[in-house]
């Protein structure tokens, strides 16, 4: 059980109470708490929830969903499957005191696509034998966004072993999502002394900087606080009671061991549960790099009510690395239209004409409509001073993208989270399997000699460019808009070795090998 949360009983709650207590005080207690962001699968739920799901397990099965400091349960339409797929919470005991009241609070989303599908919230007091207690049908209908609260008295209330299911049964497709995030369960009971609600913020998570950060780059430093504060009456737990508080930020360098960096935010405003604090000023590590630095956040309640001040400060250390820049400079897959699997692939190039190795380079596919992160993949690359290398990431395509969707990529380069140059972000649409617009046979690349042959069906904006073996960029052989009809460049004076010539344009992606002997 955690720490027991005490608020002063409203007037009308205390009327009702007057024969026991003039001053009837309500305390809170949490029996169960859980808001996804561990690291957690399918497979491997978070400790003591259980998950029944249809193997193999895939989007169509309760997962992990969201990015950054924001993830929650989720289940997905696709691929299709007629199966039972259930979220269960671990049991909860409520029998600790005499409650008055216990309740299940959580968010809630389910959009309801069409042709009839089993979606329910239900309870046990059994651990789980039974389910008899329906707290939501959603009966075929789409639910929003929500926090709910449910009344689970009548049949948690004095029982050992209760849990909650989200249950879910058909015909997957039917439905296009359904999100459980925030899950409370609450026992409330009459302590009957009067005391008002205890405050104890809790300083939770550094969200920046990251480990490691850009030499001469500002930030703003940011930190996570949790407020318990939820206010005086049952029906506003999860409203906005507001803890007025001053939350400081120190930055220290640790070769000098001189604070290079401070600023207090007064009078910050608090709201009920986790608060994202990113107001402070920027922070702008030496341009030299090769510095490493230590910050520290604190938060303090005003007027001294925080009741516990152990959990009010947190620390960490990140390093500045010098000399280190990477721009994301072109994408050539996937085109606009994008048919079937395909290698993510983009053209980086070495900034500060330095050579550099074990460089991180990430790909990263989001659905635009959801935002939510489906493809995320990390390759490591040396370059020579000012070199540009085309780099293609692994393929992509069914069973992660979704017919008919638009999705948003980004590449970039990242030293642990910290992007050390320009990324590349671009929309486009994935078709599964077949073109949008049928390639015309004309389409085509060939090479005799040193000439590079290339024909086009119908005119359209070309690129033709040269790689050696190890995938570095040797030359651009053609560029702009061609007409239809057949064309050739030459690949130039080449030293020996092998090639190869890859051209793209909005319909047609292909790869020829150049092999020369000398």
């Amino acid at each position: 059980m955690t720490k027991r949360v005490i608020l002063i009983a409203t007037a009308v709650f205390m009327f009702a109470a007057f024969a026991a207590s003039l001053d009837a005080a309500i305390v809170r207690d949490t029996l169960l708490r859980e808001n996804f962001n561990g690291t957690w699968s399918t497979t491997s739920p978070p400790t003591g929830w259980q998950i029944v799901y249809d193997a193999p397990v895939d989007n169509s099965d309760w997962y992990r969903n969201g990015s950054g400091s924001n993830y929650y349960a989720y289940l997905y339409y696709y691929p299709s499957t007629t199966a039972t797929d259930r979220l269960i919470t671990p049991a909860f005991n409520c029998t600790a005191n005499p409650y008055l009241s216990v309740w299940l609070i959580c968010d809630h989303e389910y959009n309801y696509y069409g042709g009839g599908y089993t979606a329910q919230i239900r309870g046990s007091a059994n651990n789980g034998s039974s389910w008899p207690n329906i707290l939501k049908d959603y009966a075929n209908t789409t639910s929003p966004l929500m926090t709910e609260w449910f009344d689970i008295t009548s049949w948690a209330n004095g029982q050992t072993s209760c849990r909650i299911d989200w249950y879910g049964n058909g015909y997957i497709w039917n439905i296009n999502w359904w999100r459980v995030d925030n899950v409370f369960v609450i026992g409330e009971w009459d302590d009957g002394g009067g005391s008002s609600e205890e405050i104890d913020l809790a300083m939770t998570q550094i969200m920046r900087p990251y480990d490691v950060e850009q030499p001469g780059v500002g930030f703003k430093p940011k930190c996570r606080i949790f407020n318990p504060y939820s206010g005086e009456q049952p029906n506003e737990y999860l409203a906005d009671p507001t803890v007025w508080a001053e939350v400081s930020c120190k930055i220290k360098d640790m070769g000098t061991m001189q604070t290079v960096y401070e600023d207090i935010l007064g009078s910050y405003p608090l709201e009920y549960g986790y608060n994202e604090v990113d107001a402070f000023k920027n922070f702008t590590p030496d341009a030299a790099g090769n510095k490493t630095y230590r910050i520290d956040f604190v938060v303090e309640a005003e007027n001294d009510a925080d009741v516990n001040e152990s959990n009010n400060d947190a620390w960490k250390v990140f390093n500045c690395p010098a000399g280190i820049q990477v721009d994301a400079v072109a994408i050539s897959a996937p085109v606009d239209s994008q048919f079937g699997d395909f290698p993510p692939t983009a053209d980086f190039t070495e900034m500060l004409g330095t050579a550099t190795t074990g460089v991180t380079l990430f790909c990263e596919i989001k659905d635009a409509t959801y935002n939510a992160v489906v493809y995320n993949e990390v390759l490591t690359q040396n370059f020579d001073a000012n070199q540009t290398n085309t780099v293609p990431f692994p393929e992509v395509g069914f069973g992660t993208l979704t017919n008919g969707n638009t999705y948003t990529i980004t590449f970039g380069a990242i030293s642990g989270k910290t992007l050390l140059g320009e990324t590349m972000t671009k929309d486009f649409k994935w078709t599964e399997g077949v073109e949008e617009t049928p390639v015309v046979a004309s389409f085509d690349l060939s090479v005799a000699g040193s000439n590079v042959n290339f024909s086009l069906g119908a005119s359209s904006n070309v690129s033709v460019k040269l790689y050696d073996a190890a995938g570095s960029l040797v030359s651009t052989l053609a560029s702009g808009s061609y007409t239809a009809g057949s064309h050739s460049v030459s690949v130039g004076n080449l030293g020996s070795g092998v090639y190869f010539v890859k051209m793209f344009t909005p319909s047609y992606t292909g790869a020829a090998k150049v092999t020369v002997v000398k």
